[in-house]
């Protein structure tokens, strides 16, 4: 790990840490700082992080056109990387910025869809970042939003498709 990968790494962690503290300029900054040092030594994983820190940051200031372009642009960048467990942490993000921006359904396929993915790569959400979506939240509004049967129809749609396939709908206005 080069000296600035770790200082990008750590910038990351402290824009997180703000986000969680409600702090949302000094996560801004600190994710936007992160972004610089990712792009200029060419790691995109990094820069995906730091997309979806400026993500939740939007989304968290109810700016939510901007917190999708920014998941949008951070799932192009795991994706094409192959990274299924980036792709499934993004699409939580997403769909917790598409819950804010009111598109229900759209929310709760991409939800579903996150969901599958975590349950084939074998890995379990990251709590702080469940915390971040306010992920039980979402969940419980688009519920009573939907009401049970479109949400458990979009939840299921969402869980049926590929990867390819959820990414394609994801990255869809």
């Amino acid at each position: 790990m080069s000296r600035q990968d770790g200082i990008g790494l750590a910038l990351q962690g402290l824009g997180r840490i703000a986000a969680h503290r409600g702090d949302s300029k000094r996560s801004r900054a600190l994710n936007e700082e992160s972004l610089r040092l990712s792009r200029e030594i060419d790691i995109q994983r990094e820069a995906a992080q730091s997309l979806n820190g400026l993500g939740n940051v939007a989304r968290l200031g109810q700016a939510y056109p901007s917190a999708l372009e920014h998941h949008r642009r951070a799932l192009e960048v795991v994706n094409s990387l192959g990274d299924q467990r980036g792709v499934a942490e993004t699409l939580n993000f997403l769909a917790a910025a598409s819950a804010g921006a009111r598109l229900d359904t759209r929310a709760a396929t991409i939800f579903g869809a996150a969901a599958a993915l975590f349950e084939t790569v074998r890995i379990a959400p990251c709590p702080a970042d469940h915390d971040l979506c306010r992920y039980s939240g979402c969940i419980a509004r688009l519920r009573a939003s939907l009401g049970d049967g479109a949400f458990e129809e979009a939840w299921r749609h969402g869980r049926a498709l590929s990867v390819d396939a959820v990414v394609r709908f994801a990255l869809q206005d």
